[in-house]
């Protein structure tokens, strides 16, 4: 008896190991099937292909082609059969119907025919293909250090042959009305991606990433939006994930900083020091839910600077704040209101070289003010000077695509200028200083922006904006601001630009040009 229970109690030890090892046989490989494709915004194949739903047709066969982000966002492809173009611009993510036969899927995002993904399919009648993804997807994201999206000219290459661009591309800036990134379908592989206009040789302003098969990869490049160029660039997984869906979004940053400097290099035991203190916190809050979208902005710049024999002075002080919000009424056309608010924090000084025996400020309304013995002057108080803009009319959306996008707003303008106690240097005599007066302006204001790739070389942007007052007494104020970039050779670019401003303080019209070609020659 104790040998039969000892017999059971073996084989029922036997048993329970053996289940674990099913279990762990069923789901390894659901879970790995999973998990491989885990990197994609869509889902799985299968799942997209039963989510379509679309019934078989009677006597032809069909084949569908995954999407791993978004079908208007990935390249469109063509099918062939027998050398002949017999299916154009075909989706990803749908279903296209065929005759039974041989044919040749070309798909990929480059016009180079090696860096396109060629599959071989035989269609049979009632059966559908499924094409397994050998090809991989990249999406770039440009972005400024407050995380700012950035609408940026760029190019890519394959790691391994200069010789040809894959492409150029904009991303998009996200932070406007429904701009989503283009994806790229591409080879797997290794790639350097540069900023337009650059060699491809270049060692600054690039990237590089592997793209691995069947994968979708979201490159995030971060750029220094005054100078122009990449200060930092990789492989993010939370900007990965703000590529699913989210209406409502929140971003809060603050940066600053503390420089303590000193030296005696003048002499022994005179220490000269320096210390600056910089702090810029920024909030942001955004709605991208059509028909509604909403944006809104606010940005504080504090900044002081203590010197040797000096006091503590202010030289950053700015507080701006901004919102828009736009009612699509159909997808390209809405109603915009807008509202801008630009001021200071703390009053300013101006500072003069040596010790004045008097300085005169004169006010708006004639009366004056005489100081005496001073080496500095107050000429902006807390809070002033104060600009406020409010607008709302049409926002139209008459290009957008990868290559070109144009966006035009018209409507009823509104600014005002309060210059309570803000005084401006007079230009001739260095100790007068005159109140500056309020402005106060409405009337019709348009605005139009846009960017084209016009070849695969030639780009060129466009900023216009102009106010035209119903005061007669003012003048129309615009800024135009155009800008082309020629790529002559791997090793030329040619850049020019146009900028016309017209304002109420200058009676003429200022015309800014600047023209600049480039030579970079690497030889490695």
């Amino acid at each position: 008896m104790p040998n039969k229970v000892s017999q059971i109690i073996r084989s029922h030890k036997k048993i329970l190991l053996v289940i674990p090892l099913l279990i762990c046989l069923v789901y390894a490989p659901l879970s790995a099937k999973e998990n491989k494709f885990s990197s994609w915004q869509a889902d799985s194949p299968q799942i997209q292909f039963e989510k379509e739903g679309v019934d078989d047709q009677i006597g032809l066969g069909r084949v569908f082609v995954p999407m791993m982000t978004k079908s208007e966002l990935e390249p469109s492809y063509d099918i062939y059969q027998n050398g002949d173009v017999v299916k154009q611009n075909c989706h990803t993510g749908r279903s296209v119907f065929l005759k039974p036969g041989n044919y040749t899927i070309k798909l990929g995002s480059s016009e180079i025919s090696k860096y396109l993904i060629k599959k071989q399919i035989t269609i049979k009648e009632q059966e559908t293909i499924i094409l397994p993804v050998t090809w991989t997807s990249l999406v770039v994201r440009i972005i400024d250090k407050n995380r700012n999206f950035m609408r940026q000219p760029y190019e890519i290459y394959f790691l391994e042959d200069y010789n040809a661009s894959i492409g150029m591309e904009y991303s998009a800036d996200e932070d406007e009305p429904d701009e989503r990134q283009q994806t790229w379908l591409l080879p797997a592989g290794f790639y350097k991606l540069i900023k337009y206009g650059e060699s491809p040789k270049t060692f600054v302003n690039f990237s590089t990433v592997q793209l691995g098969q069947g994968k979708l990869t979201v490159l995030t490049i971060v750029m220094d939006r005054d100078a122009n160029v990449f200060v930092g660039s990789g492989i993010l997984p939370e900007m990965s994930k703000k590529l699913k869906a989210k209406h409502w979004t929140r971003y809060t940053s603050l940066d600053a900083s503390f420089n303590l400097t000193s030296n005696n290099a003048t002499e022994e035991s005179d220490h000269v020091y320096s210390a600056n203190f910089i702090a810029n916190p920024e909030n942001n809050f955004k709605l991208d839910k059509f028909p509604y979208y909403f944006n809104s902005d606010q940005e504080l710049s504090l900044g002081w600077n203590k010197e040797s024999n000096q006091d503590l002075r202010v030289n950053t002080n700015s507080l701006k704040a901004n919102a828009q919000f736009i009612y699509y009424l159909i997808e390209s056309l809405g109603v915009y209101s807008r509202v801008r608010f630009e001021g200071a924090i703390l009053p300013e000084n101006y500072y003069f070289d040596s010790t004045q025996d008097s300085v005169i400020r004169i006010h708006a309304d004639g009366t004056s003010d005489t100081l005496y013995q001073i080496d500095k002057v107050e000429i902006d108080p807390a809070i002033f000077p104060v600009n406020f803009e409010e607008g709302f009319g049409l926002s139209l959306r008459i290009l957008n695509d990868p290559s070109r996008d144009l966006k035009l707003n018209s409507g009823f303008g509104l600014s005002q200028e309060i210059n309570d106690d803000v005084f401006e240097q007079s230009s001739n005599i260095k100790s007068i200083f005159n109140e500056l007066e309020n402005v106060n302006l409405s009337g019709i204001e348009a605005s139009l922006s846009g960017d084209f790739q016009v070849t695969n070389n030639l780009t060129y942007t466009v900023d216009f904006y102009t106010l035209y007052p119903l005061d007669k007494d003012r003048n129309q104020s615009y800024r135009f601001e155009n800008s082309l970039s020629l790529r002559l050779t791997s090793i030329f670019s040619l850049d020019y630009a146009l900028n016309l401003e017209k304002g109420e303080s200058k009676d003429w019209l200022v015309q800014k040009h600047n023209l600049s070609l480039n030579l970079t020659f690497i030889s490695f």
